[in-house]
């Protein structure tokens, strides 16, 4: 959904559901949000001026899941050319094994900013400070060999990272 006012009020909103066949069943779907909005205040202010040719500020805040790249959750059997016996293909069971309670990765991010022109766009700058937060990081995890798997997929991080850039 899109929404824009005067050519300087601007609101943006999307939304988006996936589906994903390596989640258990009760977790495949997920649905993730965003929305932005800015404001063009040289609509307003200094609307004439020589010096400042463009000002906007910008406001982002966005939801993007996503499940296990690959694999199935829970213990299986892959293929395996050499097994049983001299190239002739089989399968054998899988040393590694998903969590059947994993859930999906959820990436928060929020972002502010401004767009400023002089001198009729002859400089530019753009600024923006950002943060983003991860739950519920799907990786790997290693497992003690007495257990017979070599690792098992999981929701097992959760990290935050923040920056400017200019």
């Amino acid at each position: 959904f899109q929404l824009g006012y005067k050519h300087k009020l601007f609101l943006s909103t999307t939304g988006r559901n996936d589906w994903v066949s390596t989640l258990p069943d009760g977790n495949r779907s997920f649905f993730y949000p965003s929305v932005s909005a800015s404001y063009v205040f040289t609509e307003d202010l200094l609307k004439n001026s020589n010096l400042f040719t463009f000002g906007k500020i910008r406001m982002s805040w966005a939801q993007v899941g996503k499940g296990p790249r690959f694999g199935k959750i829970g213990h299986h059997f892959i293929p395996e050319g050499n097994f049983p016996f001299n190239g002739v293909g089989g399968y054998r069971a899988s040393t590694a094994a998903g969590d059947m309670n994993i859930q999906p990765e959820k990436d928060n991010s929020f972002e502010i900013g401004t767009n400023l022109h002089f001198l009729r766009n002859r400089v530019r700058l753009d600024y923006a400070y950002y943060v983003t937060d991860v739950t519920n990081q799907i990786f790997t995890v290693g497992t003690a060999y007495s257990s017979g798997l070599s690792g098992i997929t999981r929701n097992a991080g959760e990290y935050k990272t923040w920056g400017q850039e200019l």
